[in-house]
């Protein structure tokens, strides 16, 4: 094989081929999807609550549990499919965007490659060639010859570096033409089986194009700096294949994680609401849960001023912003005292955000205002004594969910011109609140103790610039008022307040 074989092909590769082939498989994944309920409902479940007794009665039922298992492995091993092609598929455009840096970086440095059949690349020196027709200047220009000799030097960094380019093309073609290998064989066989399809599943999410830091949402810098790497369009085709990944990661930009997450919630509301009505839900779905997203999408999908942005949506609860967090001079945070996502939060307390931010553009209308309600925490459905916890997770402690602390940092990373003024808003009930929020972390915003009941006086909160009363109505004008004369830091229009 010749050693051109993978720079060359990448070049010419056409990725609309195998998401053509992803989308067709998922169209095929859902067929079987809704097939599968469909016979669960007026099949399988009938028989179950017939009353029928016996012992037809208990080989049918044994019987309808296998079908009913080989539908549910079928159903695994179509989405273990579907999600291989998207992968092949993204991996792909991510080596064409990566080949297309790197030939810019070559012609950056005074380099151009010379593609040809049969060879890598040849990597030549610009201002040699273009010298080609003017002997004298090659030899009795010193200047000249001493960048020329720099440029000879740094060429075999640079083919080291196409080479060791070129072996990543061939592995990406190899794992691929194994994959396909994999289905295939899996496709003779009569059955598939539990071991089968869950270890396809799981080899396919493991070979997720978006790096693992990513995925876990570890640095805010770090997946800012890999989602700016990336080109316009394949920054759409990863937000379109993975909605619930970037729509939830620090770092990206929020235009683009509302962008994901309006394409992720309808997705999520789907899923839940299947599970619910096949009656075997996984852990954390509720009717409950389903109604409050129910009732974001409903809040989503009518105009508001100012506009509505969804930085997160999932299982746990979602972050909600009222304007462009990137945009905007000074931006509010609040993490409601009583957490869950029902129709209560949602009607409520995001409600409490819209309110906000019109009162802060009436403190300060020639400033703009973001005002953020983030409930991304696993916080007791209804539970006083939420704290807001740099290191994530409600008072109860971290179970591992996104932290807030990250997330200011992640709207400092992405926010557009200089550094915005950030306001903590959280609830004074609990032993601790806000503490987590600012103790050691160089926390340089304001704070606002909202339902002070006394606590709060002798924690280690810094930037304090509002305690409201314990009984306080957070909606109430003149508590709106004080709030965001913080958030937009004036004690009226015109003097600034200091903290306390």
């Amino acid at each position: 094989m010749s050693e051109d074989v993978y720079w060359n092909k990448l070049l010419s590769a056409d990725v609309g081929h195998l998401h053509a082939a992803a989308d067709r498989w998922e169209s095929v994944a859902q067929k079987l999807t809704h097939h599968a309920a469909d016979w669960r409902v007026k099949t399988h479940q009938r028989v179950l609550d017939s009353g029928w007794t016996g012992d037809a009665a208990s080989a049918a039922e044994t019987q309808l549990g296998l079908l009913e298992g080989q539908l549910k492995n079928c159903q695994q091993e179509l989405e273990s499919i579907r999600l291989r092609f998207r992968d092949a598929a993204d991996e792909l455009l991510l080596l064409k965007a990566e080949q297309t840096t790197l030939k810019r970086d070559c012609e950056a440095q005074g380099f151009w490659l010379f593609e040809s059949n049969g060879r890598l690349p040849q990597v030549r020196i610009t201002m040699e060639d273009e010298a080609s027709g003017s002997p004298g200047m090659v030899g009795n220009d010193p200047e000249f010859q001493r960048q020329l000799s720099a440029l000879k030097a740094k060429r075999p960094e640079v083919e080291q570096r196409i080479k060791e380019f070129d072996e990543r093309i061939q592995n990406f073609d190899e794992r691929w033409a194994s994959s396909i290998d994999h289905l295939a064989d899996v496709g003779q066989k009569d059955t598939v089986d539990d071991r089968t399809a869950s270890d396809d599943l799981l080899h396919s999410q493991g070979n997720s194009v978006i790096p693992a830091g990513i995925q876990e949402n570890r640095d805010p810098k770090a997946s800012a700096d890999w989602w700016n790497s990336l080109p316009e369009s394949t920054r759409r085709q990863l937000l379109e294949d993975f909605p619930g990944v970037i729509g939830n990661t620090d770092g990206i930009p929020a235009r683009d994680r509302d962008a994901a997450n309006r394409l992720y919630l309808p997705q999520l509301r789907d899923q839940m609401a299947a599970q619910l009505a096949g009656g075997h839900p996984d852990p954390g779905v509720t009717q409950t849960k389903l109604d409050g997203l129910n009732a974001l999408q409903k809040q989503l999908d009518t105009p508001t001023n100012p506009p509505m942005m969804l930085l997160g949506v999932g299982g746990r609860g979602p972050i909600v912003s009222y304007g462009d967090p990137d945009q905007a001079t000074n931006i509010a945070s609040y993490v409601p005292s009583k957490g869950g996502l029902d129709e209560t939060f949602v009607n409520g307390d995001l409600g409490y955000g819209r309110q906000l931010a019109v009162a802060a553009h009436q403190a300060d209308p020639k400033a703009s205002t973001a005002t953020v309600v983030w409930l991304n925490y696993d916080a007791p459905p209804r539970v006083a004594g939420t704290s807001i916890s740099m290191t994530g997770g409600s008072g109860g402690g971290d179970d591992g969910s996104q932290p807030f602390g990250q997330f200011q940092t992640g709207l400092k990373v992405t926010h557009d011109g200089g550094q915005p003024n950030l306001t903590a808003i959280g609830t004074g009930d609990h032993n601790g609140t806000l503490m987590g929020a600012t103790q050691g972390t160089g926390w340089s915003g304001n704070t606002v103790v909202t339902g002070d009941s006394g606590w709060s006086e002798d924690m280690d909160v810094k930037n304090v610039a509002l305690r409201t009363a314990a009984d306080a109505d957070l909606g109430d004008p003149a508590t709106l008022k004080a709030t965001a004369n913080v958030v937009t830091g004036h004690a009226d229009r015109n003097k600034p307040m200091a903290p306390r």
